[in-house]
């Protein structure tokens, strides 16, 4: 599907752009934490949803195209989150792009990695 620039009333979603971040534990342990590096305005549309076979399991899987306004940092933050509290959703980011090379919109394909959190 070719890039459709959005208009402002389309940019409908507050997104959380999120950088990865490992903490070290006690011992050899470390736990990972994503703190929000901005929230930005976004329109969100579901563009691909199915099933993967991995071994004996099949998995749910839901990708997502998100269209922000440019920002010079892309690809310095890897998950977005966004929804209401008590049923937020967290992707990770698996591409982002400048697509029409405008510098004025950014696309990210993101794949949905929880919900209601």
């Amino acid at each position: 599907m070719a890039f459709q620039r959005p208009t402002a009333g389309q940019l409908d979603t507050r997104v959380e752009l999120q950088d990865k971040a490992t903490t070290a534990g006690s011992g050899s342990s470390s736990s990972n934490a994503y703190p929000v590096v901005d929230t930005v305005w976004a329109r969100c549309r579901q563009s691909y949803g199915g099933r993967i076979v991995e071994g004996a399991q099949t998995q749910e899987r839901a990708t997502h195209n998100v269209c922000i306004r440019y920002r010079s940092d892309a690809g310095s933050w890897d998950h977005l989150e966004w929804g209401p509290s008590g049923a937020r959703r967290q992707f990770k980011v698996l591409q982002v792009g400048d697509p029409d090379e405008s510098r004025e919109w950014l696309e990210i394909l993101a794949e949905e990695l929880r919900r209601g959190v």
